[in-house]
């Protein structure tokens, strides 16, 4: 109705502007009344076409196909309504010159109307089409991160947990007040796991207490074969990371390279401008045992978030790993 409205103001003012006010009260009321019902009758028919095409050409890839038949079927449609109107007023249009030539111009407009229309219905199409396809990108971006997340965490679920049960038998054994401690820290690290579950982010101070605790665990298993350098930590509000980020790092640093007391195994966090920077010196294992989802999970989450990349030197004695910090305003909500 409001389409059919907008048709007929505009078609009128058109009139005016061409012929002079005194055209419009020469017609009458009555004809623009059949009008008005003529290009409901347009619009209601257009609409309907639409809806039916709708159904049947519902792929993108179908638009330009479907727009040719749209138009073909509304013009269809609009000389059937027309034709229709002219031969059940044809007297009156015919006997006065002035009535049938403000038809005609109808008929003109109204084909013009006709397209002006279809080309609106496939443009509000459109929008709510890329509207939708927005969102999914969003959804499967979600998705593809907690596939990236989950992967990461069934990773370190059994073989972390059965090494570190091992450490904590032998540590109630000789050192109970130390087990303790162990026991409270894997704790805290399968309930961290559990708690970020639905998060593609986290913060980065949360993380880095977590990291805290997991190196401890290790430290414990590894005695003086591992060292790990970490500065006290300045601000860190408003600063974010993926989930497990710097367990990824550290846990890549200790299951390529060798432990032993006689040759540890150092390891350094630190931060550099925008960057979390994890540095090992370089003792490769002859041969360890890898899944492949530790690093390359971590950069494909990286890129997932918004193409970021992670920085990796290698040189003769050091492996470094420097990944963005993340900011939380641009992540809000999505956590």
């Amino acid at each position: 109705m409001v389409t059919s409205a907008v048709g007929i103001i505009s078609s009128v003012m058109i009139i005016v502007g061409m012929y002079g006010s005194s055209l419009i009260v020469t017609i009458g009321f009555k004809f623009y009344c059949i009008v008005i019902f003529i290009y409901q009758c347009i619009s209601e028919g257009v609409v309907f076409i639409h809806y039916l095409l709708d159904k049947k050409y519902s792929d993108f890839n179908d638009l330009y196909k479907r727009f040719g038949k749209q138009i073909t079927y509304s013009i269809i449609w609009f000389l059937i309504v027309f034709i229709i109107s002219f031969l059940l007023k044809r007297n009156e249009v015919g006997n006065n010159a002035e009535v049938c030539r403000t038809f005609l111009f109808f008929v003109a407009f109204g084909a013009f109307f006709v397209y002006v229309m279809t080309l609106d219905l496939l443009s509000v199409k459109i929008i709510i089409g890329y509207r939708k396809a927005e969102k999914n990108i969003e959804k499967l971006k979600r998705e593809k991160l907690m596939l990236a997340y989950q992967s990461l965490a069934d990773q370190i679920n059994p073989h972390f947990l059965f090494n570190n049960l091992s450490v904590l038998i032998s540590e109630i054994q000789y050192n109970q007040k130390n087990a303790v401690e162990f026991t409270q820290k894997l704790s805290n690290i399968y309930r961290y796991v559990l708690d970020i579950k639905d998060k593609i982010i986290v913060d980065l101070k949360n993380e880095a207490d977590i990291a805290k605790a997991y190196i401890f665990l290790h430290k414990t298993r590894l005695g003086d074969g591992l060292k790990i350098i970490v500065p006290k930590c300045g601000n860190m509000d408003n600063m974010m990371v993926p989930p497990l980020a710097l367990q990824t790092l550290i846990e890549n640093a200790i299951k390529h390279n060798i432990t032993d007391v006689s040759k540890p195994l150092t390891i350094e966090l630190y931060r550099e401008d925008n960057k979390i920077c994890v540095k090992n010196n370089l003792q490769p294992k002859k041969c360890s045992y890898s899944t492949n989802t530790g690093l390359s999970n971590l950069k494909k989450r990286y890129s997932i978030l918004g193409n970021y990349n992670l920085e990796i030197i290698k040189t003769e004695y050091h492996f470094l790993v420097k990944i963005p910090i993340l900011s939380k305003d641009k992540y809000i909500g999505n956590e």
